[in-house]
Formats: C-alpha cells, structure tokens, sequence
C-alpha cells in the first residue's frame, strides 16, 4: 500500500514530464502507454494503473515508483 497512486501522483507525473520537455504524446511513446490512457492518468479520470504502467512512466522519468507514486521529488 505505501506504493499506491494518490491523486497527488497524477499532479507530480504532470510535473515531472513537462519539466524535462515531454509532451504527452512523447512519455507516453516512451513509456509503451497509449495517449488516451496517460492523458486520462493525468487528469484523474483513471485512478488505478496497472503496476507495469507506473514503473514504465517512473523509469522514463528516471524516479522511483515510490517516489512517483508518493508525489515526492526526485533525492
């Protein structure tokens, strides 16, 4: 349960790709994600990702799933 997204995580996902230059189209490209499904993270309209789906987004954002999940920065 510690690793489970709040609605803080979706927050810091946006914060996270659009400060290191990424559009949704290209984290999600990256991330093996369709468009429809990051953009809906992002907004809340989806609130339970798969777990893969978390590790691949925390992996291209180069922060852990805890991290991402937890909404805290990058140590």
């Amino acid at each position: 349960m510690a690793n489970t997204p709040t609605p803080t995580t979706w927050q810091k996902l946006q914060e996270l790709r659009t400060d290191q230059g990424h559009t949704l189209t290209t984290l999600a490209k990256a991330a093996h994600v369709s468009l429809p499904y990051l953009s809906q993270l992002e907004s809340g309209q989806r609130r339970d990702p798969r777990p893969p789906v978390v590790k691949a987004l925390a992996d291209v954002l180069g922060v852990t799933v805890r991290d991402l999940c937890m909404g805290r920065p990058q140590a």
